[in-house]
């Protein structure tokens, strides 16, 4: 079956058939846009603030008839593709085209409900007439009891005649006989669906309920056994094993000890901790409280996974007083201060002055190397070594470098300047983001950079030679924090002989190209590739920006014209209560880049930013694995806001090797659907959509109880061995 609008409705309704309905389901999950279409038409037709069409309006697509005729499908051919765009372009139309959609699936398949007492009354009428009851001739002169006949008025159609014959009274046995005809030709059964109910209601709810009860018992058994381990009424039993009496029984020896607990006739087998693993019969017969636990049980006794290294079977906890992160076992610090002990003071280096910030239009912070504080950048404010600059969102910063030296950051780009080296060359560390380094000096110029780690030497030989620069971080998921260094996935193109020299021993340093541009490709320790490119890539255009940034761009300029004070609670006041939602949205990931994660961290457990939650999860998956002091605040925060879900947060976010989900690690996963905390779920399902691409609907911020059948869906890929990566996590994937 093609996924279209029309058949996309069909499926939300319930009008497939089940064959065709799971195969709707699928192609809807193998469909990042198929899922979102879904999402945008449930809550477009639940929302309230979506307005209505107006009564007098022309319609969609111009033809007040095109709904109707889409739905019936009877709509030319030709209209077809324009109809739907204009429903996938507007919140409103689609909300309209899904509201007439069920209103004509409810309106088609209920029976009209008549009033029992009118269908008998009018069903009577014939015999009462026959019986000369002046009650049914009055019927015809209801509402008009001053009617009076016109005088010489003569019938003029035997259709007419026939009117006056059951008007009046029967005068002859011809007028009876031809009454009788009229009235009753069939006489001898009215029909079926016009039958007297009084006799027949009782029997009609019977067979109402007891539809009602096929029909539920049918969807309790769809989810499982009736019993402990259904995804329905399963809770049910676990209450009731809960809520029972210890009682002791040897495993062994077949005696009564503390490992058991007494259900009426039902012995419920306990573990060390106190857990229930099994539930034993009066015949003796053993069945898995919990199917995720019977997984586990699995794994142990098969040994699916083998032993991992002492480090990666430590986990991180979190300390009950705030402080630092430790991992377990040794006690030892995940990369951060020790608590309680002293840190070896170092002398900071002397500051020098390398470059000067050229336009305060542009939103930018810096952060000097003496002091622990963001301020915001003015017009020709100095640039000393060591200071950090941040560009926000939606701006693009420049700035002159060792004078002859011009650098650009594009949206959302981290930089750090460092005094020049010993024979005066200048050093620049880019963290993330893109930037544009140029010659815009009479001379050759050159420049050391450091680019996520990755160093080397950046030559500009005439006016106007660049390099455009794209860094991007690459985590190893599932690894320990600090097991190993971030990797550096980087491209570059160079324009007007504009050339990279690397460090990394034994690489060449191919000459700049007479024409066309350079493109060098760096990953980790690898050998640099190169290339010529024809072309060089979107974000280095005017236009690249997307929209979102562009208005939070416009918005912050207009807010920091007007405000003054600290940077941070600037950022905070915008994020919780500026009118526009993609301006809050956007503010805790400014807040987390200039080291601030207390906004990202609620905003995951906030329904209203549900859309984001995908990127909060992976930029808080950075930090966590980056084991520097913003780890140790994100851990602190997450521990205010959420408790002891803290480290359930904490281990989902540093990700999963493929050997892991081999093991308990993708149980606990899909344990985690079920969570009462919306944020642990958040993290649960974006987790599961890197690993495997697929969401199959679920939606964290929806009551767990209400999704039974997709956590079901998600049990049964579990049970199929299918939590796993589509493609294993290589640096590879970010050069796309």
């Amino acid at each position: 079956m093609r996924l279209t609008l029309r058949t996309l409705l069909a499926y939300l309704d319930g009008l497939l058939e089940s064959q065709q309905s799971d195969e709707l389901a699928a192609k809807i999950n193998d469909s990042e846009f198929a899922t979102d279409l879904v999402y945008r038409t449930l809550t477009a037709s639940r929302n309230p603030a979506v307005i209505s069409p107006k009564l007098d309006g022309r319609g969609v697509g111009a033809d007040p008839n095109s709904v109707a005729q889409y739905l019936d499908n009877t709509l030319e051919e030709s209209r077809i593709h324009e109809f739907e765009r204009i429903c996938l372009d507007s919140d409103m139309y689609l909300a309209e085209v899904k509201g007439c959609h069920s209103v004509l699936t409810v309106v088609l398949e209920k029976m009209v409900d008549v009033n029992p007492e009118l269908r008998n009354r009018i069903i009577g009428l014939p015999d009462q007439m026959a019986s000369g009851d002046s009650a049914a001739r009055s019927v015809t002169t209801v509402n008009q009891p001053d009617a009076v006949e016109p005088e010489g008025l003569q019938p003029t159609s035997d259709e007419e005649s026939s009117v006056n014959v059951l008007m009046e009274d029967p005068k002859t046995a011809e007028d009876i006989q031809r009454r009788d005809q009229l009235v009753r030709p069939k006489l001898d059964k009215a029909t079926s669906y016009m039958e007297s109910v009084e006799t027949s209601i009782t029997w009609k709810l019977l067979k109402s309920f007891s539809l009602v009860v096929i029909i539920a018992m049918c969807v309790i058994r769809f989810n499982g056994p009736i019993d402990h381990e259904n995804a329905l009424i399963g809770s049910l039993f676990k209450k009731s094993v809960d809520d029972a009496t210890v009682v002791a029984i040897n495993d062994d020896q077949g005696q009564e000890h503390s490992d058991t607990r007494q259900v009426g006739e039902v012995t419920v087998k306990l573990d060390e901790n106190g857990q229930a693993v099994a539930v034993i019969t009066s015949s003796d017969e053993v069945a898995s409280v919990d199917e995720l636990q019977q997984l586990r049980e699995q794994i142990a006794e098969n040994k699916v996974v083998e032993a991992e290294s002492p480090q990666d079977e430590e986990e991180l906890k979190v300390p009950d007083n705030l402080g630092e992160p430790q991992l377990a076992g040794e006690g030892d610090p995940i990369g951060l201060a020790v608590e309680g002990a002293e840190p070896a003071e170092e002398p900071l280096p002397e500051r020098v002055q390398v470059g000067e910030f050229l336009a305060d239009e542009q939103i930018t912070f810096l952060k000097p190397q003496d002091k622990n504080e963001w301020t915001r950048l003015v017009t020709a404010s100095p640039l000393f070594s060591g200071d950090r600059i941040i560009c926000v969102a939606g701006f693009n910063t420049e700035f002159l470098f060792n004078e002859n030296i011009h650098v650009r950051i594009v949206s959302s780009g981290e930089v750090e300047l460092v005094a020049p080296d010993s024979e005066g060359l200048p050093q620049l560390v880019v963290h993330s983001g893109k930037v544009v380094i140029s010659n815009q000096g009479q001379q050759q110029q050159a420049i050391g950079l450091s680019l996520a780690g990755r160093t080397g030497l950046l030559e500009l030989p005439e006016t106007g030679s660049e390099m455009f620069i794209d860094t991007q971080r690459y985590f190893e998921p599932g690894l320990r924090i600090n097991q190993k260094d971030v990797v550096s996935v980087v491209k570059m193109h160079g324009r007007k002989k504009g050339r990279w020299v690397d460090a990394v021993e034994g690489s060449e340093s191919p000459a700049a190209p007479a024409s066309g541009y350079g493109f060098y490709t760096l990953i980790g320790s690898q050998q640099p590739r190169y290339k010529i490119a024809n072309r060089l890539p979107e974000w280095i255009g005017t236009n690249w920006m997307p929209h979102a940034d562009k208005r939070v761009g416009e918005t912050l300029g207009e807010v920091f014209a007007m405000q003054a004070g600290p940077v941070v609670e600037i950022l905070h006041t915008q994020y919780k209560s500026h009118r526009l939602l993609e301006v809050r949205g956007t503010m805790p990931t400014v807040l987390l880049q200039i080291g601030d994660p207390t906004a990202m961290v609620a905003a995951l457990g906030n329904s209203e930013f549900r859309s984001r939650w995908e990127g909060y999860v992976q930029s808080l998956s950075e930090v966590v694995l980056t084991g520097k002091e913003e780890t140790s605040d994100l851990v602190r925060v997450l521990k205010s806001q959420y408790g002891d879900d803290a480290e359930l947060i904490i281990r989902m976010l540093r990700g999963y090797t493929a050997i892991q989900l081999e093991g308990e690690d993708a149980i606990d996963l899909v344990e985690n659907l079920e969570h009462s905390q919306m944020a642990v779920r958040a993290v649960a399902i974006y987790s599961l959509k890197r690993i495997t691409g697929k969401t199959q609907l679920y939606f964290a911020e929806v009551d767990p109880a209400r999704q039974s059948l997709k956590i079901r869906a998600w049990r049964d890929s579990l049970k199929a061995g299918e939590i796993k990566y589509k493609q294993l996590p290589s640096p590879e994937e970010l050069l796309n």
